[in-house]
């Protein structure tokens, strides 16, 4: 299998729909709480990665937009396909494949809504991988 069949396979597999993704088009709003233990506190990375590895990757969740928040760890965004546009402030940042933004703790910002061709991945940092 070449580099070419490579990348293929990972986008479509980086583009099948997520449970969440699945239940957000058939309707349901986005559910906070699978992000944050409590409303406006910021995003967990305790919530989004129970594996606790100092450092994960999460697929962008697809469809909804987000509203603005922060997060607890350092997260760095990078898009695969498509684009994906960061609100910080009054800067609007638009994502192109292979950009990167990175994003100390507690940077607030929104996400504007992705299209099913737009697939973003977060890469998810804790505080303690910058202490070892």
């Amino acid at each position: 299998m070449g580099v070419r069949d490579t990348e293929q396979m990972l986008l479509k597999r980086l583009s099948e729909i997520t449970d969440e993704e699945r239940r957000i088009l058939d309707g349901a709003p986005l559910d906070i709480k699978e992000y944050t233990s409590k409303e406006n506190l910021p995003f967990c990375r305790e919530k989004l990665d129970k594996t606790k590895k100092e450092v994960s990757l999460r697929k962008h969740t697809r469809f909804p937009p987000f509203p603005q928040h922060n997060h607890n760890f350092v997260e760095l965004v990078t898009v695969i396909s498509g684009e994906m546009t960061h609100i910080i402030g009054e800067r609007e940042i638009k994502l192109s494949p292979f950009d990167l933004l990175i994003m100390n703790r507690h940077v607030s910002h929104s996400i504007s809504r992705a299209n099913f061709s737009d697939i973003g991945i977060n890469i998810i940092i804790s505080d303690t991988f910058f202490s070892s």
